[in-house]
């Protein structure tokens, strides 16, 4: 694909990423339509099921975003341990506040989704429109199962928290998550600062 190409493709992607997320600010997810987000991006359904075989695939591809803006916040911003477990629940029940289908309807694809795909890539044009400060091009994005493993593992090593088997910790840790979004989700109550901390505390509890 040549330089131009290229910048076009990013440039497309990047427009209906943008186009999607601020429908989620005022739409659910089954309420916002391809005919709608490309008529945002002025281009045809054609063009669009060209760079996403589906509706649900450009929610995956926002996600990649979404985890790029949390890889940014926690360079400049770094957090640790337990710090950072919290962080990522908060980050999470901010989702739901600010986009409330967002993080559900994902998931909810992921689980329906018969294939195990791999993390919807963003290339460095994607990167730096989304993310302009270029000296942060090079930070790893994560997602929430990644930060989670990273965050509990440094709990674990910091004796924070104690475990033979820090996977374990992790994929109970997701799940645990899952669960807090779906509740929260379902009915319409996102819990404040201080009521998620102290859930992810009382959790962690088992694991003093």
């Amino acid at each position: 694909m040549s330089g131009l190409r290229k910048e076009k493709s990013a440039k497309l992607k990047y427009l209906l990423g943008i186009a999607l997320a601020d429908d989620l600010k005022e739409r659910s997810f089954d309420e916002i339509k391809v005919t709608d987000l490309c008529g945002k991006v002025k281009i045809s359904k054609v063009t669009f099921f060209k760079y996403f075989f589906c509706k649900e695939e450009l929610l995956r591809y926002y996600f990649r975003v979404w985890c790029l803006e949390l890889g940014v916040d926690l360079y400049k911003n770094p957090k640790n341990g337990i710090e950072g477990i919290h962080y990522v629940f908060l980050k999470s029940m901010e989702s739901l506040r600010k986009r409330p289908s967002f993080l559900p309807e994902l998931f909810s694809y992921q689980m329906r989704d018969n294939k195990l795909r791999a993390p919807f890539p963003l290339s460095k044009m994607e990167r730096a429109m989304f993310n302009p400060d270029r000296e942060l091009d090079k930070v790893e994005i994560k997602s929430l199962e990644q930060l989670l493993d990273s965050f509990a593992l440094e709990a674990i090593l910091n004796n924070k928290i104690s475990s033979g088997n820090p996977k374990q910790v992790t994929q109970q840790l997701y799940s645990f998550l899952l669960g807090n979004i779906t509740h929260a989700s379902m009915y319409k109550r996102i819990p404040s600062t201080v009521e998620v901390k102290q859930r992810v505390d009382s959790f962690l509890e088992a694991y003093r």
